[in-house]
């Protein structure tokens, strides 16, 4: 969620590296995943959070 909160700033505080928007960044991972991001990813994993502890829940959480 840190890095989603990350994200989010970035993008209100309009410093956002592309010329994309959240949506577009929802319907992306929707397309290649499959999955609906606000859902899934919104509780997501415990490693690569401020303080991460346990272990990975997959490549993604790892990094």
């Amino acid at each position: 969620m840190g890095l989603s909160l990350l994200c989010a700033l970035l993008v209100f505080a309009g410093v956002a590296p592309a010329e994309a928007d959240i949506l577009d960044l929802n319907e992306m991972i929707r397309q290649v995943t499959g999955k609906i991001p606000i859902f899934f990813y919104s509780s997501y994993g415990c490693y690569c959070r401020s303080g991460g502890q346990g272990q990975p829940r997959d490549a993604t959480d790892s990094h």
